[in-house]
């Protein structure tokens, strides 16, 4: 479970607007995630599915991509090997019920940047996304497409 979101501050280390791809097959989680990131001034495209992210995602385009490991059709680990493939600069986050364990192995699957742990807060959310170098060249946060 996710902590209720809530009016917060935008992220203090970095003051640009990001833009995120949030892909989770649950719609509670997924809507949860994109709010707590909408709240902390960020652009964000929610997707439910592996496949619908990798047929949506473009090279250079999204500042991080989140995706949840465990989803029918595409997992978030074969999801961040292929779009890693696609473009090796994509910073990319997998959300998972085995956080702990999978960080105190050292376990970071092919293509993630970083393994947040579920249930994820919002001072994890946050801190996860500062912990990843900002893309510097990448174009205005107002262009994220729409469906």
């Amino acid at each position: 479970m996710i902590a209720a979101p809530r009016a917060v501050a935008p992220v203090e280390t970095d003051t640009r607007h990001l833009r995120i791809l949030v892909v989770d097959d649950e719609p509670m989680v997924r809507e949860m995630i994109s709010t707590a990131l909408r709240q902390f001034g960020h652009v964000v495209l929610a997707l439910a599915d592996g496949e619908e992210a990798l047929a949506l995602f473009k090279p250079g385009f999204y500042d991080r991509v989140l995706t949840d490991r465990s989803m029918p059709k595409l997992n978030g680990d074969r999801l961040a090997s292929l779009l890693k493939a696609q473009d090796p600069a994509q910073p990319i986050v997998l959300l998972t019920g085995f956080g702990d364990m999978m960080t105190a192995a050292g376990e970071l699957p092919v293509g993630v940047d970083f393994v947040l742990g579920k249930p994820v807060t919002l001072r994890t959310l946050r801190e996860a996304l500062t912990r990843i170098p900002v893309r510097t060249l990448a174009p205005p946060a107002d262009s994220v497409p729409v469906r």
